[in-house]
């Protein structure tokens, strides 16, 4: 009787102590709400804006230029009779371009611009371009195909397409891109390059970069979620979670990236990705076990052994009692 209290006692001894170990291991995510950035007006470096802006020196511009006319037709198509005017070549060539830089790969394990620079070119690129026509605003996402000749199996690159033309509620509320690059220059001011990418989870981020990579900042409203240690780890000097800036070092030591799955998600979200298909519109950040959670994790398993090695040195001394009598 007294065998099985003991064995009883050591169980529940090792239970509290897993469930102890595993409630802080996974602690619950929080989740920030990061305002969708206003558009402002803003001056840049020339050697940030050569890199994200539609201009005569860009690889892009002969391509792009060529497709405003198809852009005019297409939208006066579109949109026929809920403009306040019809689109004209003028309107499309004055329109906001920037370069945006689509893939699925992990950033978080890079650490220089070259690495960067290198899994980007692996990926997609596309242009999104902002058209204002009095009160109106249309946003033109542009993007490249890849066709293979039948009768040969060379490929041509770079040729562009309109992918999709969406009304924008407000012309002041559109994606800020400049004013995302404009706060992330007030952290890391000796920026040299600017990276506007989205993935497929469909958020945007804004990547500054020097000779490494130095600062990351969300473009529009988006979700971020993570443990409350975590994202004051992650965050820049002197800003919040909510202001979505965030040190790329301190996210790439800490971060795991990982698609998230749906039982991940609280419930009002799943509904909304359910409603939205397969797209993920947010950034999820997990961190790894800190040094406490390893530790009691550790000394429960410790307990766990302890408790079943006594148990089988009491046995076996109960069989040696047995043995002799």
């Amino acid at each position: 009787m007294g065998r099985r209290l003991q064995v009883l006692a050591a169980g529940l001894c090792c239970l509290l102590l897993g469930i102890c170990a595993g409630t802080v291991a996974v602690p619950q995510p929080l989740e920030f709400q990061i305002p969708e950035r206003m558009e402002q007006q803003c001056f840049l470096p020339d050697q940030i804006t050569e890199h994200i802006f539609l201009y005569p020196g860009s690889r892009d511009y002969g391509a792009i230029s060529n497709l405003q006319p198809l852009m005019v037709q297409e939208m006066n198509r579109q949109f026929q009779g809920s403009l306040s005017r019809k689109a004209t070549l003028a309107d499309i060539q004055a329109g906001e371009y920037y370069r945006i830089s689509i893939t699925d790969e992990n950033l978080y394990g890079l650490h220089t611009t070259g690495q960067l620079l290198e899994t980007l070119e692996q990926g997609e690129l596309g242009w999104d371009c902002y058209i204002t026509i009095e009160d109106d605003c249309i946003l033109v996402k542009l993007r490249t195909l890849s066709l293979t000749q039948t009768d040969s199996s060379a490929v041509k690159s770079h040729y562009w397409t309109i992918q999709s033309m969406e009304t924008v509620g407000d012309s002041n509320q559109r994606i800020g891109y400049n004013a995302a690059i404009q706060t992330g220059l007030q952290h890391t001011p000796d920026a040299t390059q600017a990276f506007l990418v989205r993935n497929s989870y469909g958020f945007q981020v804004c990547l500054l970069c020097s000779d490494t990579i130095d600062t990351l900042v969300t473009v529009g409203e988006t979700s971020v979620y993570g443990t409350s240690s975590f994202l004051d780890a992650v965050v820049a000097p002197g800003t919040t979670p909510k202001d979505g800036v965030f040190s790329f070092p301190a996210l790439a030591a800490r971060s795991t990236s990982f698609q998230p799955t749906l039982d991940f998600l609280p419930t009002e979200l799943k509904q909304q990705v359910g409603l939205l298909g397969n797209t993920l519109p947010h950034i999820i950040q997990r961190q790894g076990l800190t040094l406490l959670q390893t530790g009691l994790l550790t000394a429960a398993l410790l307990a766990a052994m302890g408790a079943a090695l006594a148990v089988w040195q009491k046995r076996i001394a109960g069989l040696g009692t047995i043995r002799k009598e």
